[in-house]
């Protein structure tokens, strides 16, 4: 019979995700005791509930492979440690972490390690496992055996292919920046605390609450977000709240996404005031200050705003929805494919594109280099 053995794949730290992997002849037997009510949660992982008898210690994925398992808790450092001593009084003993793995899937392991959303803990996995790494050796053996300019040019293709998934995976490791701007009292920071699912910044009907640049990760339908909730904009000289909003300009200017808000009930005298950038997503806020006759004609309106009541529970969905849609995640199928996911992976990716057609063996070699 095999020893019982389990060792952390990510390393140990402050991090809501550890990965760990565990083997031998208990295997089943602890699945079996403490990962309960295991269900498909789509790639190949499942969804389980990590238990203590009837204790739930922690809502995990699990992988299972032919000669081990892979558990990723989202809990910190003191769900890791529940979890280390279940194993170890089951039987399992403590192996060596695995070092850092070759290739991209070392990178992809790292990322893991801060990973928050669940289909940013899905897709990072994946990478980890080799995912992306295989489709780039499949495609440098194809350029190495390619004997006809139809079997390059297809493949090349493929390349290409890859770079158009690179919004995607790049936001899955850096996710995209979403800054809320709008005046004082507009709703700001009921929003942000709406979004986060939590009171994580104050709230007051006090012109000025908010006076810096807050920012709080955030999962929306499982993709990871950065959000920023900006000082209200508003004529000023108070110093403090005038460097409030010159960080705000800055974040502003790196935002990938802006929610506009404007209450609804000022929405048409403040036409002049609303933006046509097109990383604006615009919200009429306070909805529930105004009647139904007027929400649905906002709606209906040329810039068809999010009608938006934090107070009402009004809004919030579409505008999660309008929010993923308008980001890298909103690109069609970046979730089912392995891609790049970082800058030099992109580079790489680029160089090979631009000499496949006069040089396969040295694009072929390019793509080799991110795997090795």
């Amino acid at each position: 019979m095999t020893a019982s053995w389990y060792r952390r794949l990510t390393g140990e730290g402050p991090a809501g995700l550890q990965v760990f992997a565990l083997g031998g002849a208990d295997l089943a037997t602890f699945e079996e005791r403490h990962l309960r009510d295991r269900r498909g949660g789509g790639q190949g992982l499942l969804l389980a509930r990590l238990v203590a008898g009837d204790e739930l210690v922690d809502e995990v994925l699990y992988r299972r492979h032919p000669d081990r398992g892979e558990i990723s808790i989202h809990g910190g450092p003191a769900v890791a440690r529940r979890l280390e001593a279940l194993l170890v009084a089951a039987g399992f003993r403590p192996g060596q972490p695995v070092e850092a793995r070759p290739g991209t899937r070392g990178p992809a392991m790292r990322a893991l390690e801060t990973a928050r959303g669940r289909r940013q803990v899905v897709h990072l996995a994946r990478l980890a496992e080799g995912a992306f790494d295989l489709r780039l050796r499949e495609i440098a053996d194809g350029l190495d055996a390619a004997e006809t300019d139809e079997q390059v040019s297809r493949l090349r293709e493929e390349i290409a292919s890859l770079l158009e998934r690179a919004p995607y995976g790049l936001a899955m490791c850096r996710p995209p920046l979403v800054c809320l701007r709008g005046p004082v009292n507009a709703g700001k920071s009921s929003l942000f605390n709406a979004l986060c699912g939590r009171d994580r910044v104050i709230v007051s009907d006090r012109p000025g609450t908010t006076r810096d640049a807050i920012e709080a990760p955030v999962e929306l339908d499982g993709f990871p977000f950065r959000l920023v909730d900006l000082a209200g904009e508003r004529a000023s000289v108070d110093p403090i709240e005038l460097l409030g909003q010159a960080e705000g300009d800055r974040r502003l200017a790196q935002a990938d996404i802006v929610l506009d808000l404007q209450p609804a009930r000022d929405w048409a005298r403040r036409a002049a005031e609303r933006s046509a950038d097109l990383r604006v997503i615009p919200v009429a806020s306070r909805a529930d200050e105004v009647d139904e006759e007027v929400r649905v004609a906002l709606a209906a309106s040329r810039e068809a705003p999010v009608v938006l009541s934090t107070t009402a529970g009004l809004g919030l969905g579409d505008l999660q929805r309008r929010i993923v849609a308008r980001s890298a995640f909103g690109a069609p199928g970046g979730e089912d494919l392995p891609g790049p996911f970082l800058p030099e992976q992109v580079v790489i990716l680029r160089e090979a594109l631009r000499l496949v057609l006069t040089e396969p063996l040295l694009a072929a070699a390019r793509l080799r280099r991110l795997c090795d």
